[in-house]
């Protein structure tokens, strides 16, 4: 083989190498993602279809009907189009809805689920407990059945609008702004926390414990809010939850 013909060769075949990965990327970008394990610190577990409980990995492709379990001191982040849900330690979730476009849902059975879905048209995202349905657009806010769902689950709303409703009847909406929490006893009986006193942007004033020492449910709200002294903390606020 001449020397000027074996460059040429090794140049189509570099050609063809590249064009068959840029191929293959192509079809993967093309799947319509569903939900992806992007953080699992700590003991975390998935269940499909009513079967055994395995060990959850980060890039784990979960899928509609799923169910997801954190333990002790655990997390756990997934993304799905649109949306991005944190669960806190204790939490246990089922994957209801992950649709590409239109409706998205998870019904959280206890713990503390916090979301962030962005806006767009005929976009819809629900969060069922026990006693209360969450309802929303685009926002950030967070869910807590707590460890005893049968007792009541709240609603805190960092950023836009929630819909709740009594999870007997959907239709019967309060909405909470930022700086709300809408509170469902185990009865459905709706009452409503001002909590805009208490928070900055991402800092919490430490006079928030003894909120959080009467109902535990709001403990997991400093995994995202750092404690300070509002009055006299003048350092940049965090940018990022």
């Amino acid at each position: 083989m001449s020397t000027t013909l074996r460059p040429r060769i090794f140049q189509i075949a570099v050609a063809l190498s590249l064009a068959g990965a840029l191929g293959a990327w192509a079809v993967l970008w093309a799947q319509p993602a569903q939900a992806v394990v992007t953080r699992a610190t700590g003991l975390v577990k998935f269940q499909r279809g009513g079967g055994a409980w395995q060990s959850l990995r980060v890039g784990l492709q979960l899928r509609n009907g799923d169910r997801v379990q954190t333990g002790p001191q655990s997390r756990l982040v997934i993304r799905t189009p649109h949306a991005e849900l944190r669960l806190g330690e204790k939490s246990e979730a089922a994957l209801e809805e992950m649709m590409q476009q239109g409706a998205q849902s998870i019904q959280m059975q206890r713990g503390f689920g916090w979301f962030h879905v962005q806006p767009g048209e005929g976009r819809r995202f629900q969060v069922h407990t026990p006693t209360m349905v969450a309802s929303v657009r685009g926002t950030r806010f967070a869910v807590a059945p707590g460890d005893n769902p049968a007792g009541g689950a709240i609603s805190c709303v960092c950023e836009g609008q929630v819909a709740t409703a009594p999870a007997s009847d959907p239709d019967e909406t309060e909405l909470a702004s930022a700086g709300d929490s809408n509170d469902y006893d185990a009865d459905g009986d709706f009452s409503r926390r001002d909590l805009r006193q208490f928070f900055r942007k991402l800092k919490v004033d430490r006079s928030f414990q003894t909120l959080m020492d009467q109902d535990v449910r709001y403990r997991n709200c400093t995994s995202c809010h750092r404690m300070t002294d509002l009055a006299t903390d003048h350092s940049p606020d965090p940018t990022s939850y």
